[in-house]
């Protein structure tokens, strides 16, 4: 008796819905305000770094941060995850 692999089926199963950084981070983010598209990984590490600047945190906790917000919201809670730790720092800068 011969072992032989099954065959993978002949149609493409539809994208599961949700966001996965796992999977999407090699996909492209484009602005609408005339920046040049840059990579999911590179947007998340340089927004990373820009609040590793003004918050105490370290530049992995920034980043882990963001992933989790984009795997629950996607864009919009990387945004609005970066918008509001960006405030917080700021404000807690301007108090020293």
């Amino acid at each position: 008796m011969k072992f032989t692999r099954p065959q993978p089926p002949a149609y493409k199963p539809e994208r599961k819905e949700g966001f996965i950084y796992s999977r999407d981070k090699r996909g492209w983010v484009t602005f609408t305000n005339g920046k040049k598209k840059m990579k999911l990984r590179a947007y998340v590490l340089m927004l990373a770094e820009r609040l590793t600047h003004w918050n105490d945190d370290r530049l992995n906790t920034n980043r882990d941060l963001l992933i989790k917000y984009y795997n629950k919201d996607g864009l919009a809670g990387v945004k609005r995850t970066y918008e509001i730790m960006l405030g917080e720092a700021v404000a807690k800068k301007g108090k020293e």
